[in-house]
């Protein structure tokens, strides 16, 4: 996969998140803005562990090389 290919997708991740956190901060009838999934997520144990891997995930493909 070429790096355009890459960066082109995570530029797509990223205009998706804030579409989202837009419509859920206008509408909260709509969706619910992203800091309302978190905080669900943060209630359980799971939802912890969840967080905890992706974060993990995410650290770990962005800044080792």
């Amino acid at each position: 996969m070429s790096r355009t290919v890459a960066l082109s997708g995570w530029a797509v991740i990223a205009a998706a998140v804030a579409v989202v956190e837009t419509v859920g901060r206008l509408r909260p009838t709509a969706i619910s803005p992203l800091s309302g999934l978190l905080a669900a997520l943060r209630g359980s144990r799971g939802g912890r562990t969840v967080l905890l891997l992706g974060w993990i995930w995410v650290g770990w493909h962005l800044f080792v090389r």
